[in-house]
């Protein structure tokens, strides 16, 4: 059995992830994104608190659907 750490899955705190879909603080927005890209390999989107949110062009959460999201077309072409 082979543990990994919180990352691995819930980078993002369901009590932080609203931040994520705005332009709020784009140095640590980078800086989770690029942490993310190391060490994530499947993304909790916390759906139940996230599904009427819009992710601001540029956010984390634009970035993550526009390069991971399998069935997210509405989000742009762009990440």
């Amino acid at each position: 059995v082979k543990y990994f750490p919180t990352i691995g899955f819930y980078p993002i705190h369901w009590a932080k992830v609203r931040k994520y879909f705005t332009d709020e603080d784009p140095a640590d927005q980078h800086a989770v994104w690029e942490r993310m890209k190391r060490e994530t390999y499947l993304f909790h989107y916390w759906n139940k608190i996230t599904v009427k949110l819009t992710p601001s062009s540029g956010s984390l959460m634009y970035k993550v659907l526009n390069n991971f999201c399998l069935f997210c077309d509405d989000t742009g072409p762009d990440g």
